[in-house]
């Protein structure tokens, strides 16, 4: 029994160090490139918040918080903390994350797939920011100015043409509800959300099973 025991003691060991092990990206806010407020922000070396633009850019508010344990160097795995009005009997939601490139003010995260059916994991790049700067720059209506100049709802979504404060034309895609606004002319502020949309190679084929993920515009807050 003794030696059962002393031959279990450094297994512990290695045990705890591994859960103990720190991340690079502790205390950090990482924001979605191209969005004013969604990404997650990391507080200390276990948990971690969720925010989607279309709620944070309104309130400020995280969408979900989890627990973080860093699976070594550059692998981090984040399971849902359902709080006390949470989904009862569903099972949480996870993420994985490899740490693909991380630079001075940027971060490059390959989040690997871990729902159901399957879908190609995908690497999306965010803005560093401290925790503070993060929420102070959620719900307070910060973020560029566009004025809109076209809109035309086509197979996968609203396509917008807009051009920025240095007079630089861009084209985005939003979601339909967005075309029916008359919107053409004015000076907006958009939130966008990260989200899965038939690939362009698919050529409007409702049966095609391929997908890209892009920064949808879900909102244009009117500036006045």
């Amino acid at each position: 029994m003794n030696k059962f025991k002393k031959s279990l003691f450094p297994i512990a060991l290695c045990t705890c160090a591994a859960a103990l092990q720190a991340h690079p990206l502790a205390n950090t806010r990482l924001v979605m490139e191209g969005a004013s407020c969604a990404g997650f922000e990391f507080i200390g070396e276990d948990r971690m918040k969720r925010y989607d633009e279309l709620t944070c850019s309104r309130n400020g508010e995280p969408t979900v918080s989890a627990r973080v344990r860093s699976l070594s160097e550059n692998t981090l795995l984040a399971v849902e903390e359902a709080g006390p009005d949470g989904p009862q009997g569903c099972p949480p939601q996870t993420w994985v994350f490899r740490i693909e490139a991380l630079g001075e003010g940027l971060v490059t995260l390959n989040e690997v797939w871990t729902g159901w059916n399957t879908f190609p994991d995908e690497s999306v790049r965010y803005r560093v920011q401290s925790n503070s700067q993060g929420r102070a720059g959620a719900g307070t209506g910060a973020g560029p100015v566009y004025r809109i100049e076209a809109m035309e709802a086509g197979d996968i979504a609203c396509y917008i043409t807009f051009v920025d404060e240095q007079q630089i034309r861009h084209d985005g895609m939003a979601d339909f509800s967005l075309c029916e606004r008359p919107l053409v002319g004015q000076q907006v502020r958009f939130s966008y959300q990260q989200t899965r949309v038939a690939a362009a190679s698919c050529q409007g084929d409702p049966e095609c099973t391929d997908y890209d993920s892009v920064p949808l515009i879900v909102d244009a807050l009117p500036v006045r």
